[in-house]
């Protein structure tokens, strides 16, 4: 890829987390809460990475905002207290992150989970990296695919929109890469598949984590 970039913008559940199991326990307890049935893991893969909200309303099917708010606080309750028991990094993330830090690449996250949940799977399993910002979505943070939040970790980081890439696995990650002025690289071993990520316009594409140093030119890749 070039120029080679100066700093990435990666999201977080579906790109270095997997999160899967517990956001799907997260959902299916607060289905059960509105006498709801459960959802398949396979189900919750397709309707996470627009935010918590829509997330329950993929999984109810109900519309009723009051239906849905209570659902999403149970949700939150439930993740709040469960987020790190089965979720893992993806097999690589480590190796791909220490060759990024040893590039001296300056790293974000930017996740359309709630912030202070986005904070706590940070915080619990991604430590041994320094991160420039990490964020998810808050009053303050508006939700992907809006771009302001990308924006916002490109002038935390002292560089030029031109200069960093996103990282992510979804549509909404493509989009806001467009919407941004950005490159968005996409990958597949998160929550969609190439061909989601092809026709959101994700591009370049890869499938492991491996692939991403060299990609952007980083010389502790080689």
């Amino acid at each position: 890829m070039e120029p080679r970039p100066r700093g990435i913008i990666f999201d977080l559940d579906g790109t270095l987390l997997d999160t899967l199991t517990d956001i799907t326990n997260a959902t299916n307890a607060a289905l059960d809460s509105a006498g709801l049935p459960p959802c398949r893991p396979d189900q919750v893969r397709r309707y996470v990475g627009s935010g918590v909200h829509i997330l329950v309303r993929r999984a109810s099917g109900v519309d009723d905002p009051q239906r849905v708010e209570d659902m999403v606080r149970v949700l939150r309750d439930h993740y709040g207290r469960h987020a790190l028991d089965n979720t893992r990094l993806y097999p690589g993330v480590a190796d791909m992150l220490d060759s990024v830090a040893a590039a001296g690449v300056p790293m974000c996250i930017f996740s359309n989970k709630p912030h202070t949940y986005t904070v706590l799977t940070v915080e619990g399993l991604l430590s041994a990296w320094s991160f420039v910002e990490v964020l998810g979505e808050s009053p303050d943070n508006p939700r992907k695919p809006d771009p302001v939040v990308a924006w916002r970790l490109v002038d935390r980081m002292g560089l030029s929109r031109d200069e960093v890439v996103l990282v992510g696995d979804s549509e909404v990650d493509a989009e806001t890469g467009r919407n941004a002025g950005m490159t968005c690289i996409g990958i597949t071993w998160g929550f969609r598949d190439r061909l989601d990520l092809q026709r959101a316009g994700a591009d370049p594409i890869i499938d492991h984590p491996r692939e991403l140093p060299p990609l952007l030119g980083l010389d502790s890749a080689s």
